[in-house]
């Protein structure tokens, strides 16, 4: 069940992974997957539910989970992601960026499992004019420039900031920083 579903991600047909999802055996390895939250360059993401314990995390809980393949193309982007995750969540979650909970490999398909936000992306929220006044508009910008500003104190640029790598968390009121796959540390860049 789950090579169907990863097959019919890779080939776009939404529909018919929805379809599969809905059977609710659609499990790997203590996840039970939900719904597909979205699809990125490199993988896609699923809403799951924790079917046991795992890390720091309890049965029952929600999750979001990155499913990426393991080609040879990628494969230093996932590491690298998964890198940049671990050295900014030190076991325990922040305000400024997705909360790394672990990751695994299993057929040539490499699962990040992170918290889900309840919100949208800043490119969602601008396009339906969510924030319209100036208040709140002056919170998200104070909450993303401390958030850049705790990934640069961890000597890490993430190389990718834009709308639709930051999430907004409405029942928070918060923004965080998601999609680390081109994330490098300062000391690696070079100015070009």
């Amino acid at each position: 069940l789950i090579w169907a579903i990863m097959e019919a991600i890779k080939k776009g047909h939404t529909q018919i992974v929805e379809l599969l999802l809905s059977t609710k055996r659609a499990n790997i390895d203590g996840f039970q997957f939900i719904s597909i939250l979205g699809h990125g360059s490199y993988g896609t993401l699923i809403k799951a539910l924790l079917l046991k314990d795992y890390n720091s995390l309890l049965k029952g809980s929600i999750v979001a989970i990155k499913i990426m393949d393991s080609l040879k193309s990628i494969i230093h982007i996932i590491n690298q992601e998964i890198f940049m995750l671990q050295q900014l969540s030190m076991n325990k979650c922040n305000d400024y960026i997705v909360c790394y909970y672990g990751s695994f490999e299993i057929n040539n398909k490499y699962f990040i499992i992170t918290e889900l936000i309840d919100g949208k992306t800043l490119k969602d929220i601008t396009t339906d004019n969510k924030f319209t006044n100036s208040t709140d508009k002056l919170k998200l910008m104070k909450n993303l420039t401390t958030a850049v500003k705790f990934i640069h104190d961890n000597d890490i640029v993430h190389r990718d900031i834009k709308p639709d790598n930051i999430m907004y968390a409405f029942n928070k009121k918060k923004s965080k920083i998601i999609d680390f796959g081109l994330a490098k540390r300062q000391r690696d860049t070079t100015l070009t």
